[in-house]
């Protein structure tokens, strides 16, 4: 069973994907066109999409479930790099021997694939962004294992699963514990910047006070 915590991580993904979308609007232009102060402004949005080679991805954090004081369950830190390629049936990152399994630690050699099929190199390193604490997180690719989980999405029956059950990444193990939302990207060179977040605070106004000039 899926905790919380599990669909917390998932619904993080998501806001991450809705976030990075959002970066791509340069501007929103609200014209001052009203029949009257009290009106319902319209607004017309232009839209200029940016296009970039860098991929970033979202980081789970490491999840310990507990009962009465007692652990029960823990959940590795997991870098999920399944949106990086398409997968292929015919040359499947895992044995289907493995199929029925929760969790695959992949060998050297698989994981040599999944570094190569993400564009990713073991001299590379993992910076993770972590939007509460306004902190960059460095962990080099060379020290961290691949594994396949399976998804909350997963159509199998807990027995046997199917290659599109599964999720293929990097194990941080206990290595990342920040919860909160963050952007993570693999390169050789830090691409986020720190200190610089400003909050922005929305207050309510009248309509005839809007736009405001």
């Amino acid at each position: 069973m899926m905790t919380a915590k599990y669909y917390k991580n998932y619904i993080n993904r998501m806001r991450i994907s809705i976030l990075s979308i959002f970066l791509c609007m340069l501007y929103v232009y609200c014209p001052a066109k009203s029949d009257s102060q009290d009106s319902i402004i319209k607004c017309e949005m232009e839209v200029a999409t940016v296009f970039s080679d860098m991929k970033i991805y979202y980081t789970s954090p490491l999840s310990v479930d507990m009962y009465d004081g007692e652990k029960i369950k823990t959940m590795t830190a997991f870098l999920d790099l399944s949106e990086a390629f398409s997968v292929d049936e015919q040359n499947p990152l895992i044995d289907p021997s493995d199929f029925d399994k929760d969790t695959v630690k992949m060998s050297s050699a698989q994981r040599a694939s999944l570094l190569r099929l993400a564009g990713i190199s073991d001299s590379d390193t993992v910076f993770i962004y972590n939007f509460e604490v306004d902190t960059v997180y460095k962990y080099s690719v060379s020290n961290l294992p691949a594994i396949a989980c399976v998804n909350i999405y997963s159509s199998g029956d807990g027995i046997v699963y199917d290659l599109y059950d599964y999720e293929f990444g990097l194990d941080l193990g206990n290595r990342y514990t920040a919860d909160g939302n963050n952007f993570t990207y693999v390169g050789r060179a830090n691409p986020f910047c720190t200190g610089q977040m400003k909050p922005i605070v929305w207050q309510r106004i009248a309509r005839r006070r809007f736009p405001v000039k």
